[in-house]
């Protein structure tokens, strides 16, 4: 763990002592978890499989509902993009599956810039893969499809999950950073109908580079699973 980086573990792999990737690039990842938790299986774990294959990888532990809004996650990738371009140089780019693909998304909407600030000359990251993101936050205002456990407190705080709803759909204020996007089409609860096919099709008419993997990678959480990763997307490769 970095002194003086709050909320994310770094997890690098051995040659990183030495200095043979300094300025090679970082990806921060971004579990899901509704923003109440974060999934393990979304977290570390994908972190080592980054780093197993040459890329520096963190894991960021953003602020979480009801104790914090919004906002104070989209703040805590912001620093952590921001201080692992200071301390690591080369290319930033950031991993998030669920929630954390809203995260990443809404940072990208927000203009790249931290709290009180002015608009960005450019992204906060260089690059973003969202997976199964859960772009349309209706359902967060609902509490019999709102998916949180403890529903007062969280439902309290969800409208400030939808400041930038329209962005995230492609409309008014749609920014992001060249993508890699993943949809599957036995998600029930994230269906790329919904979620997805609005932002790739954003995409696509604001001259974004991008790749969509659209199939069945199976129902929602499959993380690292489902073939995506793999041959049975070679694009994701690249």
């Amino acid at each position: 763990r970095y002194r003086g980086i709050p909320r994310y573990r770094s997890m690098w792999s051995a040659s990183e002592s030495s200095g043979s990737r300094a300025g090679r690039g970082t990806v921060i990842v971004c579990p899901g978890g509704n923003y109440e938790f974060l999934c393990p299986n979304e977290g570390l774990p994908v972190a080592a499989w980054l780093v197993h294959h040459g890329i520096n990888a963190c894991v960021l532990k953003y602020r979480l509902l009801p104790r914090h809004d919004h906002e104070a996650a989209v703040d805590d990738l912001w620093e952590a993009a921001r201080c692992v371009r200071a301390r690591c140089g080369g290319l930033v780019a950031a991993l998030g599956f669920s929630a954390g693909g809203h995260l990443i998304a809404s940072l990208a909407a927000r203009g790249g810039r931290g709290a009180g600030e002015g608009p960005a000359a450019e992204h906060a990251l260089d690059a973003q893969v969202l997976v199964y993101p859960g772009l349309d936050g209706r359902d967060w205002l609902k509490p019999d499809s709102c998916g949180f456990f403890d529903i007062e407190p969280c439902i309290a705080r969800a409208p400030t999950l939808l400041a930038r709803q329209t962005a995230l759909l492609g409309g008014r204020g749609f920014a992001a950073a060249p993508t890699l996007l993943v949809a599957s089409t036995g998600d029930e609860m994230c269906p790329p109908e919904g979620h997805c096919d609005p932002y790739a099709e954003a995409l696509s008419k604001h001259g974004v580079a991008h790749r969509y993997l659209r199939e069945d990678f199976g129902p929602h959480g499959f993380g690292l699973d489902g073939g995506w990763t793999g041959a049975k997307s070679e694009k994701a490769k690249d």
